[in-house]
């Protein structure tokens, strides 16, 4: 599993070093906001998932965070135990792409800043242009915790092709 996370993180640097075909991503606005990723040993792959249509989700109560760990891991015999969130103080953000055609597609959270009273969470797909991948569908997302905020919360999605070799 923690080879899975540096393989996400060394295709985030590739991609973002030798992007293509992309609308360039805006400027950060307002004031950066600490987003954490899960640990990937504790949520397990999240390239095989239940979200199968684009999908983002600001979750601020156990009954949906729940829920969401159960579609997360939907296709295991049984998932991982639920990490444990303080709403109180924490929230937790889901962004899924759907299904795609095979691996090599990527959805990934790039930061979150809070401006005029909105959180704004950073987030790009990413696509494979000549890469080797497996033909295998697959339903990508990524998944961080953050300060609760009980305001707005908007998901600016940027998308880019990696083109590989």
């Amino acid at each position: 599993m923690r080879a899975f996370s540096s393989i996400r993180i060394a295709v985030l640097v590739i991609a973002l070093a030798g992007v293509s075909c992309s609308s360039p991503m805006p400027p950060t606005i307002g004031v950066p906001v600490p987003l954490t990723r899960f640990d990937s040993r504790l949520v397990g792959s999240l390239l095989f998932t239940g979200y199968d249509q684009p999908t983002t989700l600001i979750v601020r109560d156990q009954a949906t965070w729940r829920a969401t760990w159960q579609q997360l891991h939907v296709h295991e015999g049984a998932p991982p135990l639920l990490p444990d969130i303080d709403f109180s103080t924490e929230m937790v953000v889901l962004a899924a792409a759907g299904t795609e055609p095979s691996s090599g597609y990527d959805i990934l959270f790039t930061g979150a800043s809070k401006g005029d009273g909105v959180v704004t969470i950073d987030t790009l797909t990413l696509a494979p242009s000549g890469c080797a991948v497996a033909l295998a569908l697959t339903q990508p997302a990524d998944l961080a915790r953050l300060p609760r905020h009980d305001g707005s919360v908007v998901f600016r999605l940027t998308s880019a092709v990696h083109v590989c070799g």
